[in-house]
């Protein structure tokens, strides 16, 4: 196979005045399925999910996001020429990967906030959807905040804030051993963390925010951009085993007794299938101008981290209204629609405004 095809017109920033990174139109596509699939991963009910063979392509979104952020991560090290520890940990790097994250997250959680102790609260048996362990109140708030907020996949954000700080020495072991070796050890390092957290009797609240679980999966986006043009003859080993764990997992209620219970499906075993879903769509996608409906995918995935928060707020305040349509069998059909029309047009339009006022602000301090 070949690899990925970059748009040599389209290039980012680098830091420092290093070289720019170019930018590879296919990953914005695969981040809009993804992101479109988030919202379907929320409105659909598990039966559904399984009957459509979900597990297969709808609920990989959160682990095919995990992947594509640890490739760009790891491609940009690459186009910087970042070799030494204290090269790939360069904290304006870093920072600048924290800074886009909790951005627009800030803005997000305080509008939650807002709403929450000044509006929802005056509700009365207000029924909440995906509350967060953590009450608005003292502490609480802060740990509320580094714990993601409130609504479906708030987990995500401490998940991707501890890949930012991980992911280098992933790198590190990548450049100094083999891309081979480093996804060894990390599969290694997965199974033996998942263990741990088991035998410390972890609570499933606090597991669910860290980043052991997707740990693979983000070492195998970095060994994507190491790959060589084929396919390695391991990885179809791969393919299938994970095959068969989400396939026993996920339908025949398998449980391997060192990994945690309640994340299950996201593991190890089942990334292989991660990255060749992302592998074909680097491969099938075009990389040149797009237009109709991968121009539309293309846009939607440079605004898919605006979407996510957006569609996490609003499921969580919205529920109250869209349960409404769960009691009849029109609901397969209105709620996607609703969801989807509701999320991608105000977290398209929460994008569209952040870099308005980004550049406003820019202009402001010249």
């Amino acid at each position: 196979m070949r690899k990925p095809r970059r748009d040599k017109k389209a290039k980012e920033k680098g830091a420092g005045g290093e070289a720019a990174v170019q930018h590879i139109r296919q990953i914005d596509v695969l981040k809009g399925l993804a992101v479109i699939a988030v919202i379907l991963i929320h409105t659909f009910s598990d039966n559904i999910l399984a009957a459509i063979g979900g597990p297969f392509h709808i609920m990989q979104a959160v682990p095919v996001f995990i992947l594509l952020a640890a490739f760009t991560s790891a491609y940009a090290l690459v186009t910087y020429r970042k070799k030494t520890l204290a090269a790939v940990y360069d904290l304006s790097i870093i920072f600048r990967r924290m800074k886009r994250i909790l951005g627009p997250y800030v803005v997000v959680w305080i509008a939650e906030l807002v709403l929450i102790l000044y509006v929802i609260s005056k509700i009365p048996n207000f029924p909440f959807q995906y509350v967060n362990n953590f009450a608005y109140d003292g502490f609480g708030i802060v740990l509320n905040f580094f714990s993601g907020g409130q609504g479906p996949g708030s987990y995500f954000i401490p998940v991707i804030l501890q890949q930012i700080l991980l992911l280098p020495l992933l790198y590190y072991l990548a450049q100094r051993t083999s891309p081979e070796r480093m996804l060894a050890v990390a599969f290694i390092l997965d199974i033996a963390l998942e263990y741990l957290t088991i035998a410390a009797g972890i609570p499933a609240w606090l597991y669910g925010l860290l980043y052991t679980r997707y740990l693979f999966a983000g070492a195998l986006g970095i060994w994507l951009v190491f790959r060589k043009d084929s396919i390695p003859k391991w990885l179809y080993a791969g393919v299938i085993t994970s095959i068969a764990y989400i396939v026993a997992v996920q339908y025949f209620n398998f449980q391997f007794p060192f990994i945690y219970p309640a994340w299950s499906f996201f593991h190890a075993f089942s990334y292989f299938w991660t990255v060749l879903i992302v592998i074909a769509g680097l491969q099938l996608l075009p990389s040149g101008s797009l237009t109709g409906i991968l121009s539309a995918l293309e846009k939607l995935g440079k605004a898919s981290w605006h979407i996510f928060l957006t569609q996490m707020a609003f499921l969580f305040f919205a529920w109250p209204v869209l349960v409404q349509f769960t009691v009849s069998d029109a609901s397969i059909v209105i709620l996607p629609v609703l969801n989807l029309a509701a999320c991608l047009s105000l977290g398209y339009g929460f994008y569209l405004l952040h870099i308005t006022v980004s550049k406003t602000i820019g202009r402001l301090a010249q």
